[in-house]
C-alpha cells in the first residue's frame, strides 16, 4: 500500500459430486472470481483516517445443492446463482488514533458479525452463515 491502493484478485474453484441420495446423482464445478480494492485516502488525497473499500464477485457454476442434493443450506461456501455481484462498497473514517471508526455504505453482515474465523477451513456452507437466515438455494430451483 505504498501508493495508497491495494488491489486483490482471487479465484476459488471446486468440483463436488453427489454419488447417492438427494434429488439425483451428479457432479458440478463451481467457481468464484473475487476482485477487491482498498484505497488509503490519506496517501491518495491527504484525508487523514479515510479508507475506501470495494469488493465484488463473479460467480460461475451450477450448484450441487440446488440441482442434485435439494438441501436448504448449501453444500459449498461459494455456491450461489451465477452472476456478477457487488459484495461490499464502503467508506471508513477513523479517529482518536484509530480507536474509533465509522463505516458507511454497503456492508456485508457476514464479514464482521456472522462468520466464525474457523468456518473457512471447511467446504460446507453451514459453518459460515447462520442457519436462521434463509439460504439463497431456497429461492432458486
Amino acid at each position: 500500500m505504498d501508493q495508497g491502493v491495494v488491489l486483490q484478485l482471487n479465484y476459488m474453484g471446486e468440483a463436488l459430486g453427489n454419488p447417492s441420495g438427494g434429488v439425483r446423482r451428479g457432479a458440478v464445478y463451481d467457481g468464484r472470481v473475487e476482485l477487491a480494492i482498498d484505497a488509503d485516502m490519506e496517501k491518495l488525497a491527504h484525508w487523514k483516517g479515510g479508507m475506501i473499500h470495494a469488493n465484488g464477485y463473479w460467480i460461475q457454476g451450477t450448484g450441487l445443492s440446488r440441482y442434485y442434493i435439494g438441501n436448504i443450506l448449501t453444500a459449498s461456501n461459494i455456491e450461489a446463482p451465477p452472476t456478477v455481484r457487488l459484495y461490499e462498497l464502503w467508506f471508513e473514517q477513523k479517529a482518536l488514533d484509530d480507536r474509533l471508526g465509522l463505516r458507511v455504505g454497503q456492508l456485508a453482515a457476514d464479514t464482521e458479525f456472522f462468520v466464525s474465523k474457523y468456518g473457512a477451513l471447511f467446504i460446507n456452507g453451514t459453518f459460515g452463515w447462520p442457519t436462521s437466515i434463509p439460504s439463497q438455494s431456497l429461492f432458486y430451483p
